[in-house]
């Protein structure tokens, strides 16, 4: 088990160095590093959704790199809050690329990240920060917030209450110039006309899932069209990161001691890609996952 760590961060945060007693840990931060420079290995399964595959394997890489080389984490030891950055593949880019960036991100709200009847705003926030911390950028192009158990073929009247106080939160960052489009992933019709109905913003963006139709339907491409929503596909698991996984990769590389002590829950988990807006190339790709016990 992981007993010590040599810590160190950006010079917006103090540097420490305590033992990291892992029964202690109660929110984990871990970035999965640019997968653009390496691919992930590590846990293969055909039954996966690509996303989920890759999330998994990139962390499983990331944990890896960090129980190696012990020197690349952040613990404040007053909130046992551990933050493990992938240094191996840091997202770096000269100021005449940063100002050429569109960064685009997809926050993915877990099924047991909230015992509330809304999913919380503050994830937003947490997640946003974080991004441009990580890649040095003022603003984010496109974000789009996933929920769980949301189906674009399905719908049910109570969903678009708990979804308020999140979509809330992007609409002050658009305000303040931090996100330029708001997206949501798996709306119906049903659901985007509501939501839009209880909003300043409306949706400019909704992720859908063809499979296993393979086609978006007519209706649906209709309104989206008359509403200027951009439509675009994915192959997002509709549950990214399941605790039970998240904590077998803690207690694997030494951060717990058995998954049944690990209690930590995957709260969110924030996917990105930055795109080169003049040359049009990818210049990275990445997750960061977001864990507590509370």
């Amino acid at each position: 088990m992981l007993t010590t760590a040599s810590l160190s961060h950006a010079n917006t945060r103090t540097a420490r160095t305590k033992a990291v007693p892992a029964c202690h840990i109660k929110k984990c931060l871990v970035y999965s590093g640019n997968l653009m420079k390496a691919g992930a290995s590590g846990i293969r399964n055909s039954a996966l959704r690509k996303s989920q595959e890759e999330l998994i394997s990139s962390l499983d890489d990331a944990l890896q790199a960090f129980l190696q080389k012990q020197g690349s984490c952040f613990y404040v030891p007053e909130n046992d809050y551990l933050e493990i950055p992938d240094t191996r593949h840091k997202d770096q880019f000269d100021q005449e690329d940063l100002e050429d960036l569109d960064v685009s991100v997809k926050l993915f709200y877990l099924p047991d990240s909230t015992s509330t009847s809304h999913f919380p705003a503050s994830y937003v926030t947490e997640s946003l920060e974080n991004i441009k911390r990580h890649l040095g950028v003022n603003h984010i192009q496109d974000f789009v917030l996933a929920f769980p158990g949301y189906k674009f073929q399905e719908d049910s009247e109570e969903d678009i209450n708990d979804v308020i106080p999140a979509w809330n939160e992007i609409e002050h960052f658009h305000a303040e110039g931090a996100i330029k489009q708001l997206g949501v992933s798996e709306f119906s019709i049903e659901k985007l006309d509501r939501l839009s109905k209880r909003v300043q913003v409306v949706p400019q963006i909704n992720h859908i899932d063809v499979l296993p139709c393979f086609d978006i339907p007519v209706d649906m491409a209709a309104y989206a069209k008359a509403n200027s929503i951009k439509l675009l596909t994915h192959q997002d698991s509709s549950n990214i990161l399941p605790a039970e996984i998240f904590n077998a990769l803690l207690t694997k590389h030494g951060l717990v001691s058995s998954v049944e002590q690990a209690e930590l829950i995957p709260r969110w988990v924030l996917k990105y890609t930055s795109v080169i807006r003049s040359r049009g190339i990818i210049a990275s790709k990445g997750y960061i996952v977001s864990a507590s016990r509370y």
